[in-house]
């Protein structure tokens, strides 16, 4: 066979695995890849599962999803970490069930999960992927999801210094006579003096439930602070979860 003839069989051959090779990493997750939750003990949780410099990827009351296809089983965060998968060839396993402000929210379902999408006023996009009875839940599209909240009443004893931007401040409980001190930012409370009451209005993000001082503010998020001027607005509700 004369050279020509072979360096141009050869040429043939490099661009059909080229094509062959491209259509393999785009339909082959799509018909191949199954996508296997894993559910456990995680009870009404939100956990950040992947941070992106576009995305926030979220676990809600599941555990993990798995990427099984016929060569590997691979963590989702990790496979779209690794680009071995993109969330519009997940879209591809759910159907669109709620569609709310013009696409800005929509709940994708299917029989075994559920994937909530969420674009935020930053720019940034939320997923929050939940087990199949989840349901859309405005703290959901926030810049970071909760999923219940409570409010604690406490009077505020003492406020002091402390270095980095924080400071030790030192609240009362009067329902439960508990006295604590925490270290909080500086920023958190920049409003709050001495001698008054404020209420505290929690997110909470996981399922611990304690209702001590330090627990309520080290396991659960201040979303607001509101001082308290009558005796009657005092609220002291239980940690939800």
């Amino acid at each position: 066979m004369p050279k020509k003839q072979i360096f141009g069989s050869v040429i043939v051959l490099v661009m059909l695995s080229l094509i062959c090779m491209y259509i393999y990493d785009n339909y082959y997750v799509e018909k191949e890849t199954r996508l296997i939750v894993e559910s456990g003990n995680n009870n009404k949780t939100i956990v950040n599962y992947l941070s992106t410099k576009k995305a926030d990827y979220y676990l809600y009351n599941i555990d993990n999803i798995i990427v099984d296809d016929t060569n590997r089983k691979l963590e989702l965060d990790k496979a779209l970490e690794l680009n071995q998968i993109t969330m519009d060839e997940v879209l591809k396993y759910l159907e669109e069930k709620v569609n709310i402000n013009n696409g800005n929210v929509i709940l994708y379902q299917n029989d075994d999960f559920s994937l909530l999408k969420c674009s935020l006023p930053s720019g940034k996009v939320n997923y929050i992927f939940g087990n199949k009875s989840m349901v859309y839940t405005e703290s959901f599209c926030v810049e970071t999801p909760y999923f219940c909240t409570f409010t604690k009443t406490y009077h505020v004893l003492d406020i002091s210094e402390k270095k980095d931007g924080y400071v030790y401040l030192t609240l009362k409980n009067d329902v439960e006579e508990e006295v604590a001190t925490i270290e909080i930012l500086k920023d958190e409370i920049d409003n709050v003096e001495i001698g008054n009451y404020y209420s505290f209005n929690f997110a909470s993000t996981n399922d611990q439930i304690d209702g001590d001082i330090k627990s309520i503010f080290d396991n659960n998020r201040i979303l607001s602070i509101k001082l308290i001027e009558v005796e009657e607005d005092k609220i002291n509700e239980n940690v939800c979860k």
